[in-house]
């Protein structure tokens, strides 16, 4: 399938970066940095398989191999959690016109998108910080949530039948192309203060996601 030819290429990418990493020549100015953080996360293009899931929160974790005072490589796992909007879904039924139909509450879990990713980050001094770019590919795995709705029909003998309706629950990969602009600010010799905003698109299937977030780099 294109899906599966698609990840296969988008991990191939990623070894690529990771075996390329081992094998920089780093100087001796170079360093080595964590960053725990999160924020928000939006997902804006909703026709798709997750068009009623909009908002949600981010979690994630870098680790940043700087090569010089302006380039550094980054790796990326993050987790977001994106809510279902019940007011975005719509229960699509055809039934007899003999038939009555009561519709009841509907119940969405929301989306999961777990992220593996690779890139470069840009530093650039600007008075007391410094402005940062990144770009960044990488997979999502999604957990798209399970959608029940309860629905009662009445036939014309007055008999009442419930049943369930779903929808969602898939799990899926996608290949992802991310661009970042940020600030990174010194709290002390050691630690740091990132702040950014970032914009994902998938390669296949669009999805785009944005995510602003907030997270402490430690300097090794």
């Amino acid at each position: 399938m294109l899906e599966n030819l698609l990840f296969k290429k988008m991990t191939k990418i990623l070894l690529y970066f990771l075996f390329l990493i081992p094998l920089t020549d780093l100087t001796s100015q170079s360093f080595y940095s964590i960053e725990i953080g999160g924020g928000y996360t939006d997902n804006v293009f909703r026709n798709n398989e997750l068009e009623y899931w909009d908002k949600g929160f981010i979690i994630l974790f870098n680790n940043d191999f700087q090569l010089n005072t302006n380039f550094s490589l980054t790796q990326t796992l993050s987790y977001q959690n994106i809510n279902f909007n019940n007011s975005l879904y719509s229960l699509g039924i055809t039934v007899p016109a003999i038939y009555g139909v009561k519709i009841g509450e509907t119940v969405g879990e929301n989306s999961k998108f777990y992220e593996v990713s690779i890139g470069i980050r840009t530093e650039t001094e600007l008075y007391s910080f410094k402005t940062i770019s990144s770009l960044r590919v990488g997979v999502f795995y999604i957990d798209e949530g399970l959608i029940n709705t309860s629905v009662e029909i009445i036939d014309g003998y007055g008999n009442i039948f419930n049943t369930n309706y779903q929808a969602g629950g898939d799990q899926f990969f996608r290949g992802f192309v991310s661009l970042g602009l940020g600030g990174l600010f010194s709290l002390s010799q050691n630690m740091n203060l990132v702040l950014e905003g970032k914009l994902a698109t998938t390669v296949y299937d669009l999805i785009l996601n944005t995510a602003i977030t907030s997270q402490l780099q430690f300097l090794f």
